[in-house]
């Protein structure tokens, strides 16, 4: 194969970037969309509004919870949750891998 030339290398070194960016550049497209919007008063989806700066208290998680009258405890959502308590971490560290995968190319 020949050596390529110094724009198709540009070209290539581009569109890996934007392939490997396009979550990120939909993400910031989406937050540039809803700025736009909003300061124009249009309100096509509801946007998260004004946040207090500064970490919440330090405290335990709830261990119970109360839905349409009924208490749950802790045990009765690990219950309902089922595998998903073990499956949904495991998948969210593979993805992190990946994703650290695709960048580090």
């Amino acid at each position: 194969m020949s050596e390529l030339s110094a724009w198709q290398r540009v070209l290539r070194q581009t569109l890996w970037m934007i392939c490997v960016a396009r979550n990120a550049i939909v993400v910031v497209l989406g937050a540039l969309a809803a700025y736009i919007l909003d300061s124009r008063g249009y309100t096509p989806f509801k946007l998260t509004g004004n946040i207090t700066e500064g970490l919440p208290p330090f405290t335990l998680p709830p261990f119970s919870s109360s839905f349409n009258g009924t208490d749950y405890t802790f045990i009765d959502m690990v219950q309902e949750m089922g595998t998903s308590v073990a499956v949904v971490p495991l998948i969210s560290i593979l993805e992190s891998v990946a994703i650290a995968k695709s960048f580090c190319k």
